[in-house]
């Protein structure tokens, strides 16, 4: 949730405060001249009957506070909706650090993994003339005829 949302909906509670009822007409009348803005408060008090804190008595066109909404109310610097919304900013921003940090020790374990085997590779493969080549190829073969019992 976004930090301007949040402020949105906490203002929202606001009007509540002390066990307000309020009607749907009493909204209406209230943003008369810019409809926009009614509609957006809507769509913010649909939000917040769906999320328990208010509740719509559809007999009567009024939304009133839950327990839920109360107990929001009676801490909101602790319980409301800008806090949850710094919460999960900060959480979102150290799970991206924790990724970001688990590649880059991926990456700096295959890359030591790599040289380390690249540089072995080069150490047991130095360049030989042709003359030591032969030298070596008849120590390998005296070394296995004498293993078969031959020399």
């Amino acid at each position: 949730m976004k930090t301007d949302k949040a402020k949105i909906l906490d203002d929202i509670l606001k009007r509540f405060s002390g066990n307000i009822t309020i009607t749907w007409d009493s909204l209406r009348d209230e943003f008369k001249e810019d409809m926009n803005k009614y509609y957006i408060l809507e769509n913010n008090i649909n939000f917040l009957v769906g999320d328990g804190i208010l509740k719509r008595d559809t007999t009567l066109l009024t939304l009133c506070m839950t327990d839920k909404g109360f107990a929001t109310m009676t801490d909101p610097e602790n319980l409301g909706y800008v806090i949850k919304a710094k919460k999960e900013t900060r959480d979102n921003r150290i799970k991206n650090i924790a990724f970001v940090i688990t590649i880059a020790t991926f990456l700096v374990l295959c890359y030591n993994f790599c040289k380390t085997n690249f540089n072995s590779k080069n150490k047991s493969e130095t360049p030989k003339t042709f003359q030591e080549n032969i030298q070596g190829l008849k120590l390998t073969q005296n070394k296995s005829l004498d293993s078969i019992g031959y020399i």
